[in-house]
Parts: C-alpha cells; structure tokens; sequence
C-alpha cells in the first residue's frame, strides 16, 4: 500500500496501470521522520542520523558551521594530504553519510561521495572533509527535504546544495 501519497498523484500513476491503496498518514519510515506542514507539503528530516554522525567524527563539543565552506574541487585520490590522524573510521562516517544523503539530504550528495572516495585508504584530507562536513550538520541536524505536491502531471524537482568540501 501507499503511505501518505497524496490523493491528487492517485489518478494520474492509476491512469498508467499503478495500484494503489491509502494506508493513512505517516509519521516516518526507516529513521526518517515525516513532518506535515501547510499547503499539504512533507519535511524529511533524519536528525537522529545526524546526530549520530556527529558523534561518530567526536564533533560533539567542536565547532559549528552555520554556512557551508566554498568547495575547492575534487578531493585528492593519490597520497596527498598526508595520513589519516583521527581516531573514528572514515568508511562508517561516509556511509552514514551516503544514506542521509540519499533519504533526505541531497545538498551534501557531492560532499559526501567526495570524502567517500577511498575509505579503504583514507588521507588526511578526507578526514578533513568528513569533519567538515559533519561541521555542517551540527548546524543543521533537524533540517531536511521538502516535498510539495503539485496538482498538474508534470513532477517538478527542486534541490538546494547544502555542504561543500573546505
């Protein structure tokens, strides 16, 4: 069954041979919280996840990054920046990272899969972008996705970058 669809798509995925039963309103699914808010749109926030990340990179008491750093490119794949110092593991945060970016954070879709690169071998440099970008969430634990429906058959997408790499 369908949870929280909205009533007005019903019609128009059915008219394409889609089956569907109204299963009521949800509040969240698989750590994600959905939040209603006027005008019928959905906030997808994963702040637990967040959180949890934070705690991972030991960011718990460190600096906040209220507006993201400008991105300076591709991380380095080679062994440039030096090796890895930090105590917590590079391969746990950027998956960690993977999926909040992928259930309700896309802004720091680029950021991430760039610190992800080489967690089997990880630099200096990509444990800096990890922490920078764990910076970033500190700053916005509870923030997420918005979903607004729209009444025509067109589906429209929008996407804000939220994290870029120091």
């Amino acid at each position: 069954g369908v949870t929280g669809v909205q009533t007005c798509a019903l019609p128009i995925l059915a008219s394409k041979g889609m089956h569907f039963s109204k299963e009521g309103s949800a509040a969240g699914c698989l750590g994600t919280r959905i939040g209603r808010r006027s005008g019928g749109s959905a906030h997808l926030t994963q702040a637990g996840l967040a959180n949890r990340i934070i705690k991972a990179l030991y960011l718990e008491s460190g600096e906040i990054r209220s507006v993201p750093a400008p991105s300076a490119g591709y991380l380095p794949i080679g062994k440039d920046g030096g090796s890895a110092e930090e105590a917590f593991s590079c391969a746990s945060a950027a998956g960690q990272l993977s999926y909040l970016q992928g259930h309700s954070r896309p802004g720091i879709a680029m950021a991430a899969s760039q610190a992800a690169r080489l967690v089997h071998q990880p630099r200096r440099s990509h444990e800096l972008a990890l922490i920078c970008i764990g910076q970033c969430l500190k700053g916005a634990a509870g923030k997420g996705l918005i979903l607004k429906p729209s009444m025509s058959e067109e589906l429209l997408l929008g996407a804000y970058a939220g994290a870029a790499l120091a």
